[in-house]
């Protein structure tokens, strides 16, 4: 897949209206984003579904929220696709050569 620009106000920031989510783009208008294949998406889908149920022991309303994040977080690893050189797979779990995608919530660790 290539690369190309999406427009961040318009392809991004919604996806996190209403959500809590403030996309801050330093000015920047577009970013390179690659559309990620199926099995990417699953392995993102897997760890947003591993931190909601680590979530939903210690908050169910936080863990609602964390799971209607699901739809940016998959956008934004698009971006980390089409940011990182060679454009490697995102795995879950990760593995040599690819772009490693996991939770990472300090306080629920």
């Amino acid at each position: 897949m290539s690369v190309s620009s999406i427009d961040i106000k318009r392809n991004i920031a919604p996806l996190g209206e209403g959500k809590g989510i403030n996309i801050f783009t330093g000015g920047r208008e577009t970013v390179e984003y690659v559309e990620l294949n199926t099995e990417e998406e699953d392995a993102i889908e897997a760890v947003v579904m591993m931190g909601y149920h680590l979530l939903s022991k210690i908050s169910p309303s936080i863990a609602k929220e964390w799971l209607d994040h699901k739809e940016i977080f998959i956008k934004f690893g698009g971006v980390a696709k089409g940011k990182f050189p060679g454009q490697k797979p995102i795995k879950f779990p990760s593995e040599v050569g690819s772009i490693g995608v996991n939770i990472l919530i300090p306080q629920a660790l």
